[in-house]
């Protein structure tokens, strides 16, 4: 087992997810993060994030009743569940710039999927008449429940790894995650 094979667990991601409150600061964090710090720093940006929201939505109203704008973000976050379940299933390269590359896709697009329940019950929150509560909190089941199915926890690294050593591969997912995020490529400089 090398250093970069070890799992670093959830520390840093938890101290990082308030940096992503701060415009431009996502970019920086799967800039200069290895990808699985990345990605674990999303996932708990993202609970803290719809956290802040319905806090200040519930001073806002605190009107629970059922409406068919809950109903429908409900809908929208089943749809939205199939969608994230899709990207979870995808091909595992065998090379590992490649698997990197595949692996954080399927996280990133399973976690739009995700965060746009919630921000269909938020839109929804303020396009009622009086903002109905419920409507907000009806995609918070559906977000976090899409977070859990992409969230690179250690059973789900687990399962990844078992599917990959079934195609002969001798990769380590949490190794390949680990590695230093290449550089980004350098821009042209304009002439004066």
């Amino acid at each position: 087992m090398s250093a970069n094979d070890a799992d670093p667990g959830w520390k840093l991601a938890i101290r990082g997810a308030t940096r992503l409150f701060v415009p431009g600061a996502a970019r920086q964090i799967t800039r200069r993060s290895p990808a699985l710090i990345a990605m674990r720093t999303y996932v708990v940006g993202a609970i803290v994030q719809w956290t802040v929201f319905g806090a200040f939505l519930a001073v806002l109203s605190v009107d629970v009743h059922p409406t068919k704008g809950a109903l429908a973000v409900a809908i929208l976050g089943v749809i939205d569940l199939a969608l994230i379940s899709s990207f979870r299933r995808r091909a595992l390269p065998a090379e590992p710039k490649a698997l990197r590359a595949s692996f954080a896709q399927s996280f990133f697009a399973g976690y739009a999927f995700a965060y746009l329940s919630v921000i269909f019950g938020l839109i929804g929150f303020f396009v009622v008449r009086r903002g109905h509560l419920l409507i907000y909190l009806a995609g918070l089941p559906c977000g976090g429940l899409g977070l859990a199915m992409i969230a690179p926890t250690r059973a789900r690294l687990e399962r990844v790894q078992q599917r990959i050593r079934a195609q002969g591969s001798t990769l380590s997912l949490v190794e390949v995650l680990n590695a230093a995020p290449d550089p980004p490529p350098e821009r042209p400089r304009r002439r004066p």
